[in-house]
């Protein structure tokens, strides 16, 4: 427990407790669940992957980009 003399620190600390032991609960309960993508969802990853590939690929060396085309012929 935090010693500070003041009540509203222990009732945070207390409250900050309990959403972390919740917080555990419920990862535990997800663990080894397969969360499916959405269309919507699924169109946001997609955009942001791309986004991510493109800005890498646009700072990449000559020896990276020629990687990366190697690379988008099989995909």
């Amino acid at each position: 427990m935090i010693e500070t003399g003041n009540e509203s620190m222990v009732e945070y600390e207390k409250l900050g407790r309990t959403f972390y032991k919740d917080l555990l609960k419920e990862m535990e309960a997800e663990k080894g669940k397969v969360h499916t993508l959405n269309a919507e969802e699924e169109k946001v990853f997609k955009d942001l992957t791309q986004n991510v590939l493109d800005e890498v690929y646009k700072n990449a060396n000559d020896k990276g980009k020629e990687l990366f085309d190697i690379v988008k012929e099989f995909r």
